[in-house]
């Protein structure tokens, strides 16, 4: 275990994931991240964690979120689980860049967002909206991680 690290981000869909303890720092048991999502961003298509529990802890801004067929609000102070196997979306209200930890359990959703995203050099600007082949590679990338993605809302 390496107790003392260089954090790394990366730019997935036009956020930025900073990855806080990935799943070698703990033993594959969790991982966090910070997550830094621009205004009024919808985020993520629908979709369904099959491998882990998605827990968020909202830091700054407004977030909607969908479990199931129920949406509810989260702002700063709140926390949202959203357990594996449930089909899920969430995007940011607020005017301002919203930010979240995003802890997930067990760990592998690191991996995911490794290889859907972009490895960014300088983290402190918000990358440009995803191209379409970003999009198209987080949703070939998916499956692999066992992500479920529904294109339509």
């Amino acid at each position: 275990m390496n107790h003392v690290k260089k954090k790394k981000s990366v730019a997935v869909v036009g956020s930025i994931y900073t990855y806080l303890a990935t799943g070698e720092d703990t033993g594959g048991t969790y991982t966090i991240f910070e997550a830094n999502v621009p205004p009024m961003d919808i985020g993520p298509p629908p979709h369904i964690h099959r491998n882990e529990d998605i827990a968020f802890y909202i830091v700054e801004g407004r977030f909607r979120f969908s479990l199931e067929e129920n949406e509810f609000n989260a702002e700063p102070g709140d926390f949202v689980l959203l357990p594996r196997g449930l089909k899920h979306w969430l995007r940011n209200e607020s005017d301002t860049i919203g930010k979240m930890l995003v802890i997930s359990n067990p760990s592998g959703f690191d991996s995911f967002m490794h290889a859907a995203g972009t490895l960014l050099e300088d983290d402190t600007k918000m990358p440009p909206p995803p191209t379409n082949d970003e999009l198209m590679r987080l949703v070939q990338e998916a499956p692999n991680f066992g992500v479920d993605i529904f294109l339509l809302r």
